[in-house]
């Protein structure tokens, strides 16, 4: 048998509500070029050495080892990873900012506008909280959906209009647009651009 498919078979794992139920699970550091710099293969959980973060964010400061600190490097992950104290392990303890979007239950008892306000008012609408030691910033931001987005480096109140689709117009519309979320979506696309290559392979 062919070495690396055999090394393959023994690293695969069940991969629930996936496409491809069976396959290699990946970590990776990539750049917004694609291009990816570091990768873990995941394998099970208690292969990973406990730090009271919690899994992904074990992930990113693992990942992160062998980057320059204060050199202006930005992070940016999706909410497999994110919560406020990893933002802060990393601006605190690595100089490196970073930004992601967050899951409700990791927010640390934020307290925010409740939905139907904010679909109330319309896209583009949104309400947000500092936390008052590190100043790391949690939006909530309503566009088609709500999304929530922790970032230790974007200032909330930089605000100007894009166009977006309108579905129920038919055309596009001006709607608020911040910065952290226009920024999220500009630098997360290498990725995407990553993942989409991986596939092609």
């Amino acid at each position: 048998m062919n070495r690396f498919l055999e090394v393959q078979m023994l690293l695969s794992i069940y991969l629930k509500d996936k496409p491809h139920s069976w396959g290699l699970k990946l970590f990776k550091r990539e750049g917004v070029s694609g291009i990816v710099y570091d990768l873990e293969i995941y394998t099970k959980k208690d292969s990973v050495p406990t730090s009271g973060l919690g899994l992904g964010a074990k992930i990113v400061l693992r990942l992160i080892d062998n980057v320059q600190r204060e050199m202006n490097f930005k992070l940016y992950f999706d909410n497999f990873y994110t919560s406020v104290d990893v933002i802060n392990a990393l601006s605190n303890n690595h100089g490196i900012e970073s930004h992601g979007t967050i899951r409700s239950n990791r927010m640390k008892g934020a307290i925010f506008e409740s939905d139907a306000s904010l679909k109330k008012k319309g896209r583009g609408t949104y309400d947000y909280r500092l936390e008052r030691h590190t100043e790391v910033s949690v939006v909530k931001w309503l566009d088609n959906k709500l999304v929530h987005v922790d970032s230790s480096y974007f200032a909330v109140a930089q605000v100007d209009q894009r166009q977006r689709w309108g579905g129920n117009t038919h055309s596009h519309v001006e709607v608020d647009s911040q910065c952290v979320i226009r920024g999220h979506n500009k630098s997360i696309g290498g990725v995407d651009l990553s993942d989409t290559l991986l596939e092609l392979y």
